[in-house]
């Protein structure tokens, strides 16, 4: 699971995602000026993958699943708190007799 305190700042993704689109477009012009026939198919054929992998994950499961992530996160973080009420709540509220072991004399 992910660990929520040491999340990277929210620009990180984006500059990362513009990097690396650069890249591939710069790699996809080069291969449109070029005489290679090959591999400019190759390029092509992984421009249409590229944007089918970007808008299944937007779209389908890997969005669905940081979203239950961070649910679940956020659930995780309330039963802690709530069990740490009910722990302080009885330490406070329990009878305690003279003999020290909490059992009736």
């Amino acid at each position: 699971m992910s660990d929520t305190t040491s999340q990277s700042p929210w620009w990180m993704l984006p500059v990362l995602a513009v990097v690396a689109e650069s890249v591939f477009f710069t790699a996809l012009v080069m291969a449109f000026m070029g005489d290679d026939k090959t591999l400019l198919n190759v390029m092509c054929t992984a421009s249409i993958a590229q944007a089918g992998g970007a808008l299944a994950y937007f779209f389908m499961s890997s969005a669905g699943s940081a979203k239950k992530d961070d649910a679940l996160a956020v659930t995780s973080t309330k039963q802690v708190e709530t069990i740490a009420q009910q722990s302080s709540a009885l330490a406070t509220s329990a009878p305690v007799n003279g003999n020290g072991n909490g059992k009736p004399s």
